[in-house]
Order: C-alpha cells, then structure tokens, then sequence
C-alpha cells in the first residue's frame, strides 16, 4: 500500500532535477484500458520517454493468466498507442518507446518504433548481440530477461565478460538464430529472416522454447483477415522458483463478430 505514490513522488523529485525522467509500463488486461490516463500521467509527472512493453508470462506473471493480454488484443492495442502518441505524447515531446516485445512490422511499426523514423523496423531479438544480463552472482545472460536455466552462458568471475558472449551458445546462439530454427507459425512467416521469431522471452515464457511468438501484431492482423485469432491457454504452472514460467497452447479459433459498439478488451466504453 501507498508504492503508487512513492513512485509518483520520486518521479517528480527526478523531472524536477537535471535528471532525463524516463518510466516503463507493463501492458496487461489491467492496464490496457488505462493506457490514455497513464499517458496524462507521464505529462504530469514530466516524463520524456515512456516504454511499454507487454506482461509475460514468467514469475508472477505465470500465475495470473486472466492478467495477460491474449494476442488479439493487440489489435486494439496498437491503434490506442497510435492515438496516444499523436494526441498526448509528441504535443508534449514524449517519447514513445515500444519494447522488444511489443510487435512486430504491421502499418504501425513505422508510427510507433525508434520515434518514427522513416523506414523503421524491428530487426530480431538483441539479446547477446546489442546486450546483455549480468544477474547478482555474475551469472551471464543474453538478456536479463530471460530463464536462467536454459540461457546461462557462465559466470564473469570465472571467465572475461567477452569471451562469454563470443564462445558460450547459450548466449550467441540468439544472434545466430535463423528461418530453420522457427516453428509454427513464424517460421512461415513473410518476415521470418529479420524477425527471427520475436522476442526469445515472451516465446520461452510462453511456450518453453523460443521461435513462435504469438504475441505480433503482423501474424494478428494476418489471422484477422482469415477470420481467425489466436488464443493462449494455460497448460501447465511454474514451479515456483526465480526466473520461472509454465507452459501455454496456442489455440486458434473463429474471429467473432464485431461488436455493435465501441468495446476495449470486450467491455463497452
């Protein structure tokens, strides 16, 4: 009780010092609805560059699937972000920071990714190539982010930080990752050679190996034409320990009908 506002008191104590303040937002069925109040937020609280990225599905975020979004919501997700940034953030010299989870191309990738820069795209998951995690036991990562069983690359107080990153897979392997290493449906995708799949994360949270990331506002879109969306199931919890996820099914079913008036997440506005 009262961390709202803490944080709240704490930002502005930062925007009024020479401090650049920047925030973070997760992206859930909780907070999707208020993304337009959190952006009079970021204006009150005098932020200068907001990420959002979405929920994963790791930690706590494993227990709670009624919290996640579920991949057709990005479709309202996407055009709100669009208004917000037109509308609230850049009359005000915000900057719109979507996260690497947060995609992928779609007619709003341009709008929205690297402050709409002309031409601009997502370029395949950074982790081990642009950066990486060093966890509190010196303990490497391609991304902080990500499950430390499966992606520990050694430990910096045993070896030097760049022979780790050249040398341990665990590490490189994201970097290397190509169309043959995809499944489902990214692997037939238009965009699979730049992509790769997404965000190793939020697939490895998800389903238990990385290369079908639901989560793509190119594959919903792709799907809304056919009719269809994706759904993401719970099949199996997390066991309970630090960086830890359970396993989901993608299902995919009949788009329903549109709604005879204006909804978000199913809800009438």
């Amino acid at each position: 009780k009262g961390s709202w506002a803490a944080a709240g008191a704490a930002a502005r104590r930062v925007s009024a010092s020479p401090i650049r303040l920047a925030t973070n937002t997760q992206v859930n069925r909780l907070s999707l609805p208020e993304i337009p109040a959190i952006a009079d937020t970021m204006i009150e609280i005098g932020s200068k560059a907001w990420q959002v990225q979405i929920t994963v599905a790791m930690g706590r975020g494993a227990d709670r699937p009624d919290l996640l979004l579920q991949p057709h919501d990005l479709l309202e997700l996407f055009p709100l972000l669009v208004w917000v940034k037109q509308h609230k953030l850049d009359p005000n010299d915000i900057g719109l920071y979507p996260g690497n989870n947060l995609g992928y191309f779609s007619p709003y990738e341009e709008l929205l990714r690297f402050r709409g820069e002309t031409g601009a795209h997502w370029r395949g998951c950074p982790a081990g190539t642009f950066g990486v995690g060093i966890q509190s036991d010196g303990t490497l990562k391609g991304c902080p982010s990500l499950a430390t069983p499966e992606y520990a690359g050694g430990n910096v107080l045993d070896r030097p930080v760049s022979e780790l990153i050249a040398e341990a897979p665990e590490i490189n392997h994201i970097a290397r990752r190509s169309r043959e290493d995809l499944w489902g449906y990214c692997k037939t995708c238009y965009y699979a050679e730049i992509c790769r799949g997404g965000c190793t994360w939020t697939a490895q949270s998800l389903l238990g190996k990385a290369g079908n990331n639901p989560y793509c506002i190119h594959r919903a879109l792709d799907l809304e034409r056919q009719g269809l969306r994706e759904r993401v199931v719970k099949r199996q919890d997390a066991p309970g320990l630090p960086f830890d996820h359970g396993v989901y099914e993608i299902i995919t079913e009949a788009m329903p009908p549109a709604p005879s008036e204006p909804t978000i997440l199913g809800v009438p506005l």
